[in-house]
């Protein structure tokens, strides 16, 4: 597996530079099939849901399609305008969504994915929250090539020290 990284500045508004992260893995296919057979491609494998950036897809969306149906009601009928608009309002929540939202698939990663930063300091902690999640899939998909069977593990007992740092690091 390979992580590939490109990154980008344009000029944006007033002079201020945008930052842009390109970021891809490269598997072989026995990886693949790994992938295709765990349906490891809808693995989440950064961020979490956020109903509200959905809601707020959904409201610009609508009105996107609304816009849109007004509009084309002038040049097409209204049955088919609002249909048209009915399109748009999918696409464009469908486009919105996904270019907001925090959350990065592994499938994201499998055909590439754009990340937009503010600054320099947040596309470098980018990087490397992708480069940490992709070693940590390198080492879930190494340990699917040998699931099945039974293990035993021996588990030390701790000193009263290290007993303790241990119980505070999980509760």
């Amino acid at each position: 597996m390979k992580l590939l990284l490109k990154r980008e500045q344009t000029t944006g508004r007033v002079g201020q530079v945008n930052f842009k992260l390109w970021a891809k893995i490269e598997i072989d296919d026995d990886d693949r099939a790994l992938v295709n057979r765990y349906k490891f491609d809808q693995a989440l494998l950064m961020g979490e849901h956020d109903p509200s950036l959905l809601r707020k897809s959904g409201f610009y969306g609508l009105l996107v399609g609304l816009l849109a149906a007004f509009i084309l009601d002038f040049i097409f009928p209204m049955n088919l305008a609002l249909l048209l608009g009915l399109g748009a309002a999918g696409g464009f929540t469908y486009w919105y969504y996904n270019e907001k939202r925090d959350q990065v698939f592994v499938k994201d990663l499998m055909h590439g994915r754009h990340f937009k930063c503010p600054g320099i300091i947040d596309l470098t902690k980018k990087e490397a929250e992708i480069s940490e999640i992709t070693a940590i899939f390198r080492q879930v998909m190494e340990s699917a090539k040998h699931w099945g069977g039974t293990e035993t593990e021996d588990i030390p007992v701790l000193t009263r020290d290290e007993a303790r740092e241990l119980i505070l690091k999980v509760f």
